[in-house]
């Protein structure tokens, strides 16, 4: 089953949605549904610093990944 990680009407849940999914991104880095997840939680948020890098390495493990 699918855990929910926040809503935008509770910015508190936001924000500890995206420390566990940083957490989990440290420790399972080619795991791409927590790179999906966090970069969700940024889209809603419209916050580009934060997207960019995480849209980037997502984009270089998917390439190194499928060799495309």
């Amino acid at each position: 089953s699918e855990a929910s990680f926040g809503s935008v009407r509770d910015p508190s849940a936001g924000a500890q949605a995206e420390e566990i999914l940083k957490e989990a991104l440290n420790t399972h880095p080619r795991r791409f549904e927590i790179h999906l997840k966090l970069l969700e939680i940024y889209a809603k948020r419209k916050d580009l610093p934060a997207f960019d890098p995480v849209a980037r390495e997502l984009f270089a493990g998917f390439v190194a990944a499928t060799g495309s």
